[in-house]
C-alpha cells in the first residue's frame, strides 16, 4: 500500500482503500477504487455490481464482504472516531475483514499514535532482527518513536525501502541500513567462508 491521499472528511475511505490494497498491486487497487469513488460510502453495500466494480483488486468476495460491512456500519464507525485510540482500534478490529493494519492506518490518518505494518515493513523488521509478528514490531517501533509525524514518515520510508531495495531478493549494497542489518552481515560472513 502506498501513501494515501483522501479528503479530510472521508476517513472511511481509508478503510476501503486499505481493504482494496490487500494482496494486490497499487495499480490494481487504484483501478478498483476508481470504479467506486463516486458512490457514497453509505451506499456501497447497496450496489448489486460491487464485486464486478472491485474485480481489479482481486479477492473479490472477501473484499466486497468487508466493504459492505463498512458501508452498512458507516454511521456507527463515524460516531466512534473520537474514541480513545486503543478503544477505536479494538472496535474497528471487531468488524470482520478489518485487521490491525487497516485499523492502524485509520488511526495514524486521524492523528493518533499508530504504526501500520505491511509486508515490506515486516520483511525489513525481520531482517533487522526487530521482530516478525505484527504486534511485536508495532510495540518496538512505538516504544522508540513518540511523534505521530515521525511514525508516519517512518512508515512511508520503510515501505519505499522495501519496494526499492529491501525486496524479497534484496539489493543490500544499495541499502542505507546495510551497516545495521544482521542478515546482510551474516551473508557477508558466509560469502567469506566460501571461496
Amino acid at each position: 500500500m502506498g501513501v494515501f491521499v483522501v479528503e479530510k472528511d472521508e476517513p472511511l475511505r481509508i478503510l476501503i482503500r486499505t481493504v482494496l490494497s490487500q494482496n494486490t498491486s497499487d495499480v490494481q487497487a487504484k483501478k478498483a477504487r476508481e470504479r467506486i469513488k463516486d458512490v457514497p460510502v453509505e451506499e456501497l453495500h447497496k450496489l448489486d455490481d460491487l464485486e464486478e466494480r472491485i474485480r481489479p483488486a482481486g479477492l473479490v468476495k472477501q473484499k466486497a464482504r468487508t466493504i459492505r460491512e463498512i458501508s452498512r456500519r458507516a454511521s456507527e464507525i463515524r460516531s466512534r472516531l473520537n474514541l480513545e485510540p486503543e478503544e477505536l482500534r479494538r472496535r474497528l478490529m471487531s468488524i470482520k475483514g478489518i485487521g490491525p493494519k487497516t485499523a492502524d492506518l485509520l488511526l495514524i490518518y486521524l492523528g493518533h499514535r499508530a504504526f501500520p505494518i505491511d509486508t515490506h515493513i515486516r520483511r525489513i523488521a525481520s531482517r533487522l532482527g526487530r521482530g516478525k509478528g505484527y504486534e511485536e514490531i508495532r510495540r518496538f517501533v512505538m516504544s522508540e518513536i513518540e511523534s505521530v509525524d515521525d511514525l508516519f514518515e517512518l512508515h512511508k520510508a520503510l515501505i519505499s525501502l522495501g519496494r526499492s531495495v529491501c525486496k524479497p531478493r534484496p539489493e543490500c549494497e544499495k541499502c542505507p541500513l546495510k551497516d545495521l542489518c544482521p542478515r546482510r552481515n551474516r551473508l557477508i560472513s558466509n560469502e567469506g567462508r566460501n571461496p
